[in-house]
């Protein structure tokens, strides 16, 4: 079961900005395979996985803008309707909690416009974490309401 939380760890840290690892799934299909597993440690490995790669994003952000041209158009919108500066804690805690913005383009917005690092973090793993301990409950739930 270690394995399998250090395998969700590493496969939420890789879907952080490769979408076709999508973490949400992920996390659907682990707490159905290991229902004996918490949500709360569940949440834990996929928020910390894909919370720490969005940080590697924010912290490289001015790097990774010059260098993955598709960026440029979704962050230069983000960052030219100047909506980012006046609502950048209420856009961070939005895709970290909900995915609204995406939030690997809040992550890389959010580096190029000098947002708190430390602010930025705390949201980000609070965000995700809660997110995906409420996403593992789901299928125990789901697993509860089916034996009645």
């Amino acid at each position: 079961m270690l394995r399998a939380l250090c395998a969700l760890l590493g496969w939420s840290f890789i879907g952080a900005y490769i979408w076709i690892f999508n973490v949400e799934v992920a996390v659907v299909v682990f707490c159905v395979r290991y229902p004996e597993v918490s949500p709360l440690l569940v949440g834990l490995a996929a928020g910390i996985g894909q919370s720490s790669c969005y940080l590697v994003g924010f912290l490289f952000s001015e790097q990774l803008y010059r260098r993955v041209s598709w960026l440029h158009e979704r962050v230069d919108k983000m960052i030219a309707e100047d909506k980012f500066r006046r609502y950048a804690l209420t856009l961070t805690i939005s895709g970290a909690l909900l995915g609204v913005p995406p939030f690997s383009l809040v992550a890389i917005a959010g580096g190029l416009w000098r947002f708190s690092p430390l602010r930025f973090a705390a949201i980000a793993y609070g965000g995700r974490i809660v997110r995906f301990t409420v996403l593992a409950t789901f299928p125990g739930l789901f697993r509860s309401l089916l034996q009645l």
